[in-house]
């Protein structure tokens, strides 16, 4: 469904509009589309996760996606999850780097996807992180390799160079899709995810193009491709709004009505009131003290009697406006099932904690730590460490 991201931020995206968008796009080229999703689909607000992301699934089945790579948050249900929801869904699951407990692949490393007489190879590649940004139980005992030399090995496949059009649909963020596009340079495109980085103009890297379209489903990346004799002759790239002004498509809504209705009685329950705005979004929690960062924490560290506690700005999803709050904006805002632990630790421990919490500021870290019971300062011009 549409999403706010923060409390004064409009709200955007939501699968009906952005199927609104695609069934465009394809009535305008009929036979000449891919639609594409680069991960991190299945979880993050209410009506994905407490459905165990099947409402998601399903919108996707009838919105017509052809792929999708498996992003991080993919995960957060467990593996034996994720291959069920893979039992469920008319597109395949990619993901080429990823093998399970026995060493063989979990998911389709890439399809072959015949478009307008065109052989286009899709790669799917996830972040070789993603074991570090789940939970780890729900990865246990598969291995995430390093997602450029597995491309590199990927080009070597005659059926993927017989291919008119490589295109890597990728969820490793654009720092190592920038590196990716130098080091396998037979990838014609690159279709990104897991930075959330908004490319407002296509990136030509040598000979390869990379596009990412944001977060929240907030834009549909549209490029445009003219291929000829397996070369990228011309192309045209747009990140096309989903916002109010896109009317959804009505039997993709009903289904996302369907599921909301059952879930109403139990979010709509209010648990409290905010006397001011509390501040979760992403750019905030990822580089700063924010007051739902310190409420967080401090409810945390009260719970158990501790005399410090550490929230890592990556689990506080959203903020929450001025007004009633209700279980279904503390779900929206805490929504992993995590456990809270009481430990005992040393100076030194903590010292270290939040050295790697502010590492890479100014860029945003979900490790940069939301504390409470304690205080502390830092100088972002002395070197990590």
């Amino acid at each position: 469904e549409p999403f706010a991201p923060a409390t004064d931020a409009p709200v955007v995206g939501g699968m009906a509009r952005i199927a609104a968008k695609a069934f465009a796009i394809r009535a305008e080229q009929p036979g000449k589309v891919l639609l594409l999703s680069a991960g991190d689909m299945i979880h993050g607000t209410n009506i994905a996760n407490l459905f165990g992301g099947r409402s998601v699934i399903e919108t996707m089945n009838l919105a017509g996606f052809d792929a999708m790579t498996l992003g991080n948050h993919e995960f957060n249900y467990g593996q034996e999850a994720l291959l069920a929801l893979g039992e469920q869904t008319l597109f395949p699951f990619l993901g080429a780097n990823i093998t399970n407990a026995e060493g063989q692949p979990y998911v389709k490393p890439y399809i072959i996807k015949e478009v307008n007489k065109l052989k286009v190879a899709i790669l799917g590649l996830s972040a070789e992180e993603t074991p570090v940004v789940t939970h780890p139980k729900n990865v246990a005992g598969m291995t995430f390799a390093d997602p450029i030399a597995t491309a590199k090995e990927l080009v070597k496949i005659q059926e993927i160079q017989e291919a008119d059009l490589i295109l890597a649909l990728t969820h490793i963020g654009a720092e190592f899709d920038r590196q990716l596009a130098a080091e396998v340079p037979e990838i014609d495109v690159i279709v990104g995810g897991h930075s959330h980085t908004q490319i407002d103009k296509a990136e030509k890297i040598g000979e390869t193009l990379y596009v990412q379209a944001g977060e929240h489903g907030k834009y549909l990346g549209r490029l445009d491709l003219t291929v000829t004799n397996g070369q990228v002759v011309s192309s045209n790239y747009l990140l096309l709004p989903v916002d109010a002004n896109a009317t959804p498509v009505a039997g993709i809504q009903a289904v996302i009505d369907t599921y909301n209705a059952s879930l109403k009685d139990m979010m709509n329950v209010v648990v409290g009131e905010a006397y001011t705005n509390l501040y979760g979004a992403r750019e905030e929690v990822r580089t700063s003290e924010t007051n739902l960062g310190n409420l967080v924490a401090d409810i945390m560290r009260q719970a158990v009697g501790a005399d410090i506690a550490f929230e890592n700005g990556g689990g506080i999803r959203a903020s929450i406006a001025q007004g009633e709050v209700t279980v279904g904006d503390i779900f929206t805002v805490l929504p992993f099932d995590n456990t809270l632990v009481l430990i005992e630790v040393t100076g030194e421990q903590i010292m270290q904690a939040l050295e790697v919490g502010v590492g890479k500021y100014p860029a945003q870290l979900g490790g940069f730590l939301q504390v409470s019971g304690m205080s502390f300062v830092f100088d972002p011009s002395k070197p990590e460490g």
